[in-house]
């Protein structure tokens, strides 16, 4: 006998259903606490995603401002050189502000993969180069 004057089987199945309790309510908190997080990373994920399509829409913006910048500079310009080769230029960075409007992230991401695994050290440059384009246009939009 337990000291309280209980059985001792009837004190340790008292203890044990007090155990099972427990965990049970462990188990429904955590399960609760987990479906908290996935709501929260739902709502996270869909955050980003706007965020990325509003960048993604700013970038198109200042690609077709850049163009039409490119084009008013060279309008005084009497070289057809130099007026050829902004056109071009312009005509690339609309091109592109096209391509960005026209497709996804995963078609984007798709198409980068298999160019990159085509040519290794272009691919490496073509990144460089974009990153500072963007880096000057992001940071051009910050100063204003």
């Amino acid at each position: 006998m337990a000291d309280n004057g209980t059985p001792i089987e009837e004190r340790v199945e008292e203890i044990a259903e007090d155990v099972r309790a427990r965990v049970d309510q462990a188990a429904e908190q955590a399960r609760a606490d987990l479906a908290d997080v996935q709501a929260q990373m739902r709502e996270l994920r869909r955050d980003l995603v706007n965020r990325a399509l509003l960048a993604k829409d700013k970038v198109v913006e200042e690609l077709q401002r850049a163009a039409d910048r490119i084009r008013r500079e060279v309008e005084g310009v009497e070289d057809p050189r130099a007026k050829q080769r902004a056109d071009e230029l312009a005509a690339e960075l609309e091109r592109t502000a096209a391509y960005l409007e026209d497709h996804t992230f995963e078609d984007i991401s798709k198409e980068v993969t298999q160019a990159a695994q085509a040519n290794v050290w272009q691919s490496l440059g073509i990144a460089f180069l974009l990153g500072l384009v963007l880096g000057l246009l992001i940071g051009g939009m910050r100063r204003r």
